[in-house]
C-alpha cells in the first residue's frame, strides 16, 4: 500500500498543478473577495466540509506502531499542508472560475475544472485524468481502512504489516454487497452534507483531545 500511494500520488499532484497553471487564464482571483461578505456563519459552516478531510490527519497516530521509524511532528506539519493543499487548490479553482454562485450547484468542481481545459485548438476535455485523480485516492484511502478495520478485529500483539486473508476477504465479501444495494444518489448526499462530515468533524476533535489528555496524564 505504501509503495503504490508513494506511485500514485506524486502523479496526482503533479496533474493537480497542471490543470491549476494550465486554467490560469480562466480564473478571476477577485471573486474570492470579500470572504466574509454575509458574515462569519456560512464561512464557519462551510469549513466543516471543506477540512473534514483534513482531520484524518488523526489516522496517522493509528499507523505509527507500523512504521519502521518515528513520526515527528514535523512530518505532521508538512503532511497537513500537503493535504490542505490538496482540498484548498480545487475550492479557491472552482471559485475563480465559475463564481460562488455556479459554484454552489457543482457536484464535482475538479471534474468540471478538467473539463473546460484546452490545450491549444485539438486537446480538449482532459476530464478523464479526474477520474483518475479519484481513483487513486479511493484506492489509498480504502487499503488504509481496511487495514485498520483488520487490525481492529485481530487480536494480534505483533505489529504485523500483513493480514490475513481469514480477515480482509470476508470483509470484501462484505463491503461488496453493500455497494450492490440501490441507493438515491441524493439521499446519499444528503446524508453525507447532513450526518457523516458533521459527525465526521466532531469525531476526529473529541476524538484528538481525548488522545491529548491520555498522553499528558500517562507521561
Amino acid at each position: 500500500m505504501a509503495i503504490a500511494s508513494g506511485i500514485l500520488l506524486p502523479l496526482v499532484m503533479i496533474f493537480g498543478i497542471f490543470i491549476a497553471l494550465t486554467n490560469t487564464n480562466l480564473k478571476d482571483p477577485s471573486l474570492l473577495f470579500p470572504i466574509f461578505s454575509d458574515g462569519y456563519a456560512p464561512a464557519m459552516k462551510g469549513s466543516i466540509y471543506v477540512l473534514s478531510g483534513l482531520l484524518e490527519i488523526y489516522l496517522i497516530v493509528l499507523i505509527q506502531p507500523y512504521s519502521e521509524g518515528k513520526i515527528k511532528l514535523h512530518h505532521i506539519i508538512v503532511l497537513g499542508l500537503i493535504f490542505a493543499g490538496l482540498m484548498l487548490g480545487p475550492l479557491s479553482a472552482s471559485i475563480m472560475e465559475f463564481g460562488p454562485e455556479e459554484s454552489v450547484f457543482l457536484r464535482y468542481p475538479a471534474y468540471e475544472q478538467w473539463r473546460i481545459l484546452s490545450i491549444g485548438e485539438f486537446i480538449t476535455h482532459l476530464d478523464f485524468f479526474a477520474l483518475y485523480q479519484w481513483l487513486s485516492g479511493a484506492l489509498i484511502r480504502i487499503s488504509l481502512f481496511m487495514f485498520l478495520l483488520a487490525t481492529l478485529l485481530v487480536n494480534n500483539r505483533r505489529y504485523d504489516y500483513r493480514q490475513s486473508l481469514k480477515i480482509l476477504v470476508p470483509l470484501f465479501i462484505v463491503f461488496f454487497c453493500l455497494v450492490q444495494i440501490n441507493v438515491d444518489t441524493y439521499e446519499f448526499y444528503h446524508f453525507l452534507f447532513k450526518v457523516f462530515f458533521p459527525l465526521t468533524v466532531i469525531l476526529f476533535i473529541v476524538q484528538t483531545i481525548i488522545s491529548a489528555i491520555m498522553i499528558r496524564f500517562l507521561k
